[in-house]
């Protein structure tokens, strides 16, 4: 397997885990219970994480966001995350991905400075990060088949 295989293989890895516990701090905070010093960072991480999205995504559709430069960093991922966002489809018909993105970065903010999300939002980003840890725990069980040249892996049929 390839040094750059390897590698996104462990960026999927990471990212995997981030939003499996963002997810999961989302939901205690949903439940009632407050952000403890481990949750905020956990939140933190993944308010960084969308934080590059939120670049990607500036990039691609051209938008002008408050705060964000375009950039190609978060341009993989992006491409990743446009399958959670449609898993919420229906409440973000009338947003763009930006604008959506935006949004859910600004709810993560306000949550590390203890501040209120409401139930209904606070929700929508709980659904958001729960598919995205789907997307990127999909992406690791898929078997590596081929290696860089296209050729056949020793042991695979």
């Amino acid at each position: 397997m390839s040094s750059l295989a390897i590698h996104e293989l462990s960026e999927a890895s990471a990212n995997a885990m981030l939003t499996a516990r963002a997810s999961k701090v989302l939901s205690r905070v949903s439940h009632g219970v407050p952000l403890d010093p481990r949750g905020q960072g956990v939140v933190r991480r993944a308010a960084d994480f969308l934080q590059k999205i939120l670049q990607g995504s500036a990039l691609v559709e051209n938008k002008e966001i408050a705060g964000v430069a375009p950039s190609h960093e978060g341009l993989r991922d992006y491409v990743r995350t446009l399958s959670a966002l449609r898993a919420l489809e229906g409440a973000q018909a009338d947003t763009s991905s930006a604008e959506a993105f935006s949004r859910y970065h600004d709810q993560l903010v306000r949550l590390t400075k203890n501040e209120q999300v409401p139930p209904d939002e606070l929700h929508q980003l709980r659904t958001f990060f729960g598919a995205l840890s789907r997307s990127f725990f999909a992406e690791l069980t898929r078997p590596v088949l081929e290696d860089k040249d296209g050729g056949r892996l020793p042991g695979r049929r």
